[in-house]
């Protein structure tokens, strides 16, 4: 079941990607223009360190927190607009027709407010396994600074972080059919949606470990490319920081793509 319904979404983003663009590509962009904005700054101390310039620590760091903030909000704001857009295309067949931004109408602040709950129901899981890795053995600080068991560390990390955000991926997806059923203008509730999902849950899992595995794809490639090529520290951020959006974008389409098929059929009841 997860692997079909996977392949399903990632077809139905391959054979509509005119229409996904339209309804995501400023917001990618936007995106990727803030974060590249913001990853300035956070060098900033770096920059400022071999030139005759002088800020203070204070100022860098407010400076670094504010734009943080404002990529963050850009972030939101780019899940909510495309979310939509891809739950109407799917459920309503609503295409978007020429540039635009958000319809009016659209339930902008409640399905941000839904997704920031659920990026927080993410972070709860993620953060306390983060917190308890200097405590696992192999990768303890001291170990680190001495160089030992270097792949043990990136093994035992990468595995963590896997069951991590398969975990938390599992979780949103079980209670994520509010968002279509809200983009529509439908009620659902969030123990609905978990009740609902209740047939498809191990599918669900394997669905939430497949896009673990395609967010790594971003490090493997400046990985990859760091071993076999001489290529410079900023471009090397630039490609993980282009690589990263593009493949959340397909990641967050097909995940959006999923949320609605399990929508359709289970609260709908709709066969196609």
């Amino acid at each position: 079941m997860g692997y079909r319904l996977l392949i399903l979404c990632l077809r139905q983003v391959w054979e509509n990607w005119r229409v996904a663009l339209r309804v995501s590509w400023f917001w990618v962009l936007l995106s990727i223009l803030a974060d590249f904005i913001t990853g300035r700054f956070y060098g900033l101390d770096a920059g400022m360190q071999s030139s005759s310039l002088q800020t203070p620590e204070a100022a860098s760091v407010l400076v670094f927190m504010v734009a943080s903030l404002v990529s963050y909000c850009i972030l939101f704001l780019a899940i909510t607009a495309i979310g939509i857009g891809w739950h109407r295309y799917i459920l309503l067949k609503e295409e978007p027709q020429r540039f635009y931004v958000m319809r009016t109408g659209w339930p902008v602040g409640w399905y941000a407010l839904q997704s920031f709950v659920f990026g927080l129901i993410f972070a709860a899981v993620v953060f306390p396994l983060i917190i308890i890795l200097p405590f696992v053995p192999g990768i303890s600080p001291a170990e680190s600074a001495a160089g030992l068991n270097s792949s043990q560390m990136i093994i035992t990390i990468s595995v963590i972080l896997l069951l991590a955000g398969t975990i938390a991926g599992w979780l949103i997806l079980r209670l994520g059919l509010v968002l279509p059923a809200m983009a529509v203008g439908e009620r659902l509730t969030v123990a609905d949606s978990f009740r609902l999902t209740r047939p498809v849950s191990r599918g669900m899992v394997v669905i939430a470990f497949c896009f673990m595995v395609l967010s790594f794809i971003p490090l493997v490639l400046v990985t990859f490319v760091g071993v076999v090529d001489d290529v410079s520290a900023g471009d090397m951020r630039i490609l993980l920081l282009v690589s990263g959006h593009v493949v959340s974008w397909i990641v967050f389409l097909v995940g959006i793509g999923v949320l609605t098929a399990a929508y359709r059929y289970l609260a709908r009841d709709e066969p196609d």
